[in-house]
């Protein structure tokens, strides 16, 4: 088992108490200390603007020191990295970084390099024995890669624990006191040694990784050359993260005129914000129909002046209270409804078995053998049956029934012999080879047979690109245009294949969907 720490929490609004504050902050000498022993008071009271009461902070005593170049560089030379000039003496490190002086410094070592000669990597193993699943990692800080393994939803381990309702197992460190470039070689040979006995290796990426160590710097003509490489921001941002986000954060994107929208973004004025945000009920509205202005009256400290916002944040275990639950889950027809209404409300219900007291949900029909029967002699073809009413097709597809309903008419299939010149004659109806083949399949056959499909150059390339359907994106969205995997499989066998390979499909088919 894991031990959790158990941190003393204060209760919500604790902080909104300005005894309070000004109790805590009696502990400390400076502002700084105070800001780092107690965050949460320390927000509160610059939030309500109580700082400047706090008379018995002591003010940090400035020098009002002309840094010469001298002066920077005799200081500079006192320590081994621009890291350590940086925490040491900062305001001479300000000044070397605007008048490019730290190039000069050629004294200083490069702190990357200890990250490749240390002895401080390791390699560990999560494994669960319900499954023999077991997952190999490297490392050189333990702590916090457990941490990311535990409570990050993007991990691996994670996703594997709450797929299958499992705790994750304690980090186990198989060895330890490895270099970075041994610790690669060694992540490498342990995943083939579980693989070559047997285990369930949780590994997807292949070993060898590591991480963001040679990110490198941005200088400003590296970025634009990177830029130019790409015709969108997307493109750019997707691509190169690194260097947009520097474009970003120093305003160069803005110059960046090849772009479809290198325009600068409008300057909000307050009269401007106010009567942007009044269009809007609630915050969240706010966010999601103008991202700018809502960005813009944070950073001037305006949000809080808006007090027609309606406030629809629930308070801290709000849903962990039965008769909540069942309040917000009443304003809905079918549990479907209610997932994409509340999907807060609907888990919590979900994971403490609620759903089924919840009786008025409209439940969908189950499929009967004599329901479908009923259902499809309604239609003349299997085709029609199958447009008309997919539940009921689906279920006479599943068990088996379709054989059975003999009042369904055969289409007549004239035995055709396909000569070249009608063949192609045939294919210049269509556009594509796949509408060719779903509305000619003897003459699409007969042509895949003799290999004359090269021949027809006038259908348009629907082959997508190496690798499309890796994209989670482009899974997910092909997948919305079907409503059961059955559906989805036949509909673009590709797509499914990736999806059922990645673990996709309980995410696009959830299974209570159709209760």
């Amino acid at each position: 088992m894991i031990n959790k720490v158990i941190m003393s929490k204060k209760p919500n609004g604790y902080w909104n108490n300005k005894e309070k504050v000004f109790a805590e902050a009696r502990k400390y000498n400076t502002k700084t200390e105070f800001q780092k022993g107690c965050r949460s008071a320390y927000h509160n009271a610059c939030k309500n603007k109580w700082l400047p009461e706090m008379t018995w902070f002591v003010r940090p005593i400035v020098h009002n020191k002309k840094w010469t170049k001298e002066k920077v560089f005799e200081e500079a030379r006192k320590y081994n990295t621009k890291t350590e000039f940086q925490k040491g003496c900062c305001t001479a490190y300000d000044v070397a970084l605007r008048n490019k002086w730290l190039t000069e410094m050629t004294w200083f070592v490069d702190g990357r390099i200890k990250l490749f000669t240390d002895k401080n990597n390791c390699i560990y193993t999560y494994y669960w024995k319900e499954t023999n699943v077991i997952y190999v990692g490297r490392t050189n800080r333990s702590k916090d890669r457990d941490n990311e393994h535990l409570f990050d939803k993007r991990d691996s381990v994670f996703k594997y624990a709450k797929e299958n309702d499992f705790v994750v197992p304690p980090m186990e460190i198989i060895e330890d006191s490895l270099t970075l470039e041994e610790s690669v070689e060694r992540e490498g040979y342990w995943v083939k040694y579980y693989r070559e006995r047997g285990y369930n290796v949780l590994n997807k990426a292949k070993t060898g990784a590591i991480g963001s160590i040679g990110k490198g710097k941005w200088p400003r003509e590296r970025v634009f050359e990177e830029a130019r490489k790409y015709q969108t921001k997307k493109e750019f941002n997707e691509c190169c993260n690194g260097a947009y986000q520097k474009a970003c954060k120093k305003g160069w994107i803005y110059e960046m005129t090849w772009f479809a929208s290198g325009r600068k973004p409008r300057k909000w004025t307050r009269e401007a914000l106010f009567e942007e945000a009044r269009k809007y009920k609630t915050k969240s509205e706010f966010e999601k129909n103008a991202s700018g202005a809502y960005c813009a009256a944070i950073e001037k400290g305006l949000l809080s002046e808006m007090d027609w916002f309606k406030e629809t944040r629930r308070p801290s275990g709000y849903w962990y209270i039965k008769e909540n639950v069942f309040a917000e889950a009443r304003k809905y027809k079918t549990k479907k409804e209610f997932e994409k209404g509340c999907g807060r409300a609907y888990n919590i219900a979900r994971q403490r078995k609620w759903l089924n007291e919840m009786d008025w949900f409209v439940r969908i029909i189950k499929w009967t053998k004599d329901n479908v029967f009923a259902e499809a002699r309604k239609y003349k073809t299997k085709k029609e049956f199958e447009k008309g009413c997919r539940g009921a097709y689906g279920a006479a597809l599943n068990k088996g029934w379709l054989s059975e309903m003999d009042w369904f008419v055969r289409p007549i299939s004239p035995n055709k012999k396909w000569t070249k010149e009608s063949v192609f004659e045939e294919g210049k109806k269509y556009k594509t080879r796949k509408e060719f083949q779903r509305g000619s399949g003897g003459a699409y056959q007969t042509a895949s047979k003799n290999r004359w499909l090269p021949e027809m150059d006038w259908f348009k390339e629907t082959c997508r690109p190496s690798g499309y359907w890796h994209i989670k994106e482009n899974t997910f969205a092909e997948a919305k245009k079907y409503q059961r995997k059955i559906d989805f499989q036949r509909g673009c066998s590709g797509a499914y294949k990736t999806a059922r390979k990645n673990k996709w499909l309980d995410e696009l088919f959830p299974k209570n969907s159709s209760n």
